[in-house]
């Protein structure tokens, strides 16, 4: 599905999820995207277990239905120095 950092989006018109067999499931989640929620945050504000998180979401995805957008992950800082104790 893509890294902790990567944005879903919807690939369709919210209007037409009904149209679509959205489950409560799937909806509750798509309700919780917008442009700046990443896969991890999703973890956290659903309050779905991270493998129902992921489940959910493949589906979505394998039904085209929603779209990962990938995002570089920041740059991982200098190492830290050894401490002098």
């Amino acid at each position: 599905l893509g890294t902790g950092f990567d944005i879903p989006q919807l690939a369709v018109p919210a209007e037409t999820l009904g149209a679509h067999g959205v489950d409560r499931w799937a909806a509750y989640l798509i309700s919780r995207f917008d442009d700046h929620v990443t896969i991890e945050d999703l973890v956290a504000l659903t309050g779905f277990t991270r493998l129902d998180t992921f489940r959910v979401l493949y589906e979505l995805v394998y039904r085209r239905l929603v779209t990962i957008e990938r995002i570089t992950p920041p740059p991982a800082g200098p190492p830290l120095a050894p401490r002098a104790d």
